[in-house]
């Protein structure tokens, strides 16, 4: 090129270098270049198929084996939890499920006005366990389908359900007493045939004994930690306070 002037050749020249230097880039420079962000690619990661040629290109070395096992692992992850929702959206997803639970339940007892605010006429406490204590006795809760609410309980006892659930009607507000319990016995005794007064004793011994809870895993369905413990606490005063009227 006798007509090429010198700068055009030191151009010309120059962009052969360049071109002749991207043939011989190094290994970790091509695969500096080749990464990015993972995306799914043909049932594989494209971060693992990216640190797999890392490996083979850079040798045997560590930082490859690294690689490799780290892409690898989040691969795994990855194929694990494809169409499952993240944590949070799981847990969010709980949450809801219990409030709608708690929700239905207190439509239900809405049939039962407190007294005061307060407590259940022992008729309407009683009218209450027998509504509710056929639906328990039956049920098979779980976390994420049925779970165990404050309101599932057909609990033995005067003090209004609403009463012992927070804002929410999933969390801990009052408490079930021994008194609350044995006010509910003294009452139903007073207004059942001591045959049947015998077998609700004997029906709720056997339903809120701890071990029966235990084996149905009743404990199990429940979201709150909180709740889960005052849950046993009350199962525990109720099958106390039974077992003392026996």
């Amino acid at each position: 090129m006798s007509g090429e002037s010198p700068r055009s050749r030191r151009n010309r020249k120059e962009r052969e270098e360049r071109r002749a230097e991207g043939g011989r880039r190094a290994p970790a420079e091509s695969f500096a270049r080749e990464r990015g962000t993972p995306k799914k690619e043909g049932g594989r990661t494209t971060g693992v198929r990216v640190a797999e040629r890392s490996h083979h290109l850079c040798g045997n070395t560590e930082e490859g084996k690294r690689t490799l096992k780290h892409h690898r692992a989040m691969g795994k992850t990855a194929r694990a939890t494809v169409g499952d929702p993240s944590h949070l959206d799981r847990m969010a997803v709980l949450r809801a499920t219990a409030t709608r639970q708690a929700a239905r339940c207190a439509r239900r007892d809405a049939r039962w006005p407190a007294r005061n605010g307060f407590f259940l006429s022992v008729q309407h406490a009683l009218d209450r366990y027998r509504v509710i204590s056929e639906n328990f006795d039956r049920a098979r809760f779980s976390i994420g389908a049925n779970p165990l609410v404050v309101g599932c309980v057909p609990w033995p006892a005067v003090v209004h359900p609403s009463r012992l659930v927070g804002d929410d009607g999933r969390g801990v507000q009052g408490s079930t007493s021994w008194e609350d319990v044995e006010h509910f016995l003294q009452g139903v005794k007073q207004i059942l045939r001591p045959a049947e007064y015998q077998d609700l004793l004997r029906k709720v011994r056997l339903q809120f004994h701890p071990d029966k809870w235990a084996s149905r895993g009743i404990l199990e369905s429940v979201l709150d930690d909180e709740l889960r413990v005052q849950l046993h606490t009350w199962c525990v005063i109720v099958s106390q306070a039974v077992n003392a009227a026996c």
